[in-house]
């Protein structure tokens, strides 16, 4: 019976498909970038994939998003082969380290690698302390990884230290990449009969006529991920978040700016990596409900809208694609009419339910007709005034404007806007 299984076994293994996936990094690497490589990476492992092919053409990118996809280079079971191609690429600064952290570092002639001095995001001065502390740290990432794929650790870490560059022969001649390769045919014929080491295993890949090659792509949420973790986007949400607040603090009453800021000001930190991706996305979907809630009491809708966006933002950040029940929901353009629905239902679910509690209910927002309050801005028509521990949408019926601090009298509602009239100082 054990020797029939074998057999079965052995049998199976001789008719099953030979895959390589393919992953490919154009242009700077963000936290898009990370989330794509870290994810596709742990599905060709999960599928069992004969090896990985990652395609690169980088000037480089943010420190934290390189290091996630060292470590899942360096934790994949899986072969990793890294491609500087089509002719004329680079792998610069962060493009280096995962060049070299790969089992095969390949090059195609006319490309460039090195130059990996970390630098500011937006190439502003640091003081010298910090600049050497950033040095030190990238520097021994590099040697860590040269020791750990036996590449030649002096010049990897003077790119580094000098940010010297290298053509691709030069770096084939210092011993930083495997090999030189003027397309993937070459590349392919190269390793048809070489050997690869990985995670103290050989590898034999052999004739890669036989493979099938299979690309993984990013998926809709990396692409955005990718857009706003750059760190000029990035930072303006963060900018805009801090001013919208600061108004907020300045001309109490606005709502919308304090409540849009806040939301801006959770995203930024997220996207530049100040907080922890789940614990931000926590944040904001905590921030959404409370908004909705509020919304629920308050005289106006911007608070709903604002918190049903903060809600679907948290839930975009925190919902992991990579994950099979959850896959369908966030591949592709799956997502945004979904984002669509869930939004417009939360905002119908507000109103209706305001309006079943404010105006049908008998003990609702009648009881705060004659009800004294404090007018929130000047206005002649209509604006915000704050009663009951609430700001409400008011319209002024009388013929008086209405000044800022002013006490104003609730005479009506329509809806749930409040007619006011102003009250003799």
């Amino acid at each position: 019976m054990l020797r029939l299984l074998i057999f079965i076994l052995i049998i199976f293994s001789l008719n099953a498909e030979k895959v390589i996936n393919t992953i490919t990094i154009r242009g700077p690497i963000f936290i898009g970038v990370a989330n794509y490589v870290e994810r596709a990476l742990a599905q060709a492992n999960q599928q069992y994939a004969s090896a990985v092919l990652i395609y690169i053409d980088t000037p480089g990118g943010d420190l934290m998003s390189t290091q996630k996809i060292i470590q899942a280079i360096l934790s994949s079971q899986v072969p990793v082969l890294c491609f500087v191609s089509p002719s004329g690429s680079m792998a610069a600064s962060a493009g280096l380290l995962i060049l070299i952290s790969c089992d095969i570092a390949a090059v195609t002639p006319g490309s460039t690698l090195g130059a990996a001095t970390p630098v500011m995001a937006a190439g502003e001065k640091i003081s010298e302390d910090m600049r050497k502390k950033a040095i030190e740290i990238v520097a021994s990432l590099a040697k860590s990884i040269s020791e750990e794929k036996n590449r030649n650790i002096e010049w990897v870490k003077k790119a580094v230290t000098e940010a010297i560059a290298a053509s691709a022969q030069e770096a084939l001649s210092e011993r930083v990449i495997d090999l030189v390769a003027k397309s993937e045919e070459d590349l392919f014929s190269q390793l048809k009969t070489r050997t690869i080491k990985s995670k103290d295993r050989e590898h034999q890949l052999g004739d890669f006529a036989e493979y099938k090659k299979i690309p993984i792509e990013q998926n809709l949420k990396e692409h955005i991920l990718q857009i706003l973790g750059s760190p000029e986007i990035a930072g303006l949400l963060l900018s805009l978040g801090l001013i919208g607040i600061a108004l907020e603090f300045y001309n109490p009453g606005l709502i919308f700016p304090g409540a849009l800021g806040l939301v801006f000001l959770i995203s930024g930190l997220i996207l530049l990596r100040y907080v922890p991706i789940t614990i931000g996305a926590g944040v904001l979907i905590f921030v959404g409900l409370i908004m909705i809630i509020a919304d629920f009491f308050a005289g106006t809708i911007i608070l709903g809208v604002i918190g049903a966006v903060a809600l679907l933002a948290g839930l975009f950040y925190y919902l992991d694609p990579s994950a099979p029940p959850l896959e369908i929901t966030l591949s592709g353009e799956s997502f945004l009419p979904l984002a669509a629905g869930l939004a417009v239902l939360l905002l119908w679910l507000i109103l209706e339910v305001r309006k079943a509690f404010f105006i049908q209910h008998p003990s609702g927002i009648n009881m705060f007709k004659g009800q004294s309050g404090i007018a929130l801005g000047d206005f002649t028509t209509e604006g915000s005034v704050f009663f009951q521990g609430t700001i409400w949408k008011a319209r002024n019926i009388s013929k008086k404007p209405v000044q800022k601090n002013q006490k104003v009298k609730v005479v009506d509602f329509d809806g749930l806007v409040a007619k006011i009239e102003p009250e003799e100082n």
